[in-house]
């Protein structure tokens, strides 16, 4: 009983993961979003990768103390051709 009570109490505290949404100008079809999940993917800070072609978001989920700069996101968006609109970040817990 007192284990359970510990590790609730740790995850209770443990940090999430780092989330950042990047809201992005230009994907329109499943190539463009094929094509931005795998540059995000080759990334060892990323953990995993989403993008919803109807809100014309990446959501970008950062592994346990790893995250990129607003500057490397715009500049990764901007290689692959697309424009960034906003980045919002979220932090765990």
């Amino acid at each position: 009983m007192i284990k359970i009570f510990i590790f609730a109490v740790i995850m209770a505290f443990a940090k999430a993961p780092e989330k950042t949404v990047i809201k992005v100008n230009g994907m329109v079809c499943s190539f463009c979003a094929q094509g931005i999940e795998k540059k995000f993917k080759a990334r060892e800070e990323i953990s995993a990768v989403s993008v919803d072609l109807d809100t014309k978001t990446v959501d970008l989920q950062f592994k346990d103390g790893k995250i990129m700069s607003d500057d490397e996101i715009k500049k990764m968006i901007q290689a692959s051709g697309y424009d960034v609109v906003s980045i919002q970040k979220e932090s765990g817990k």
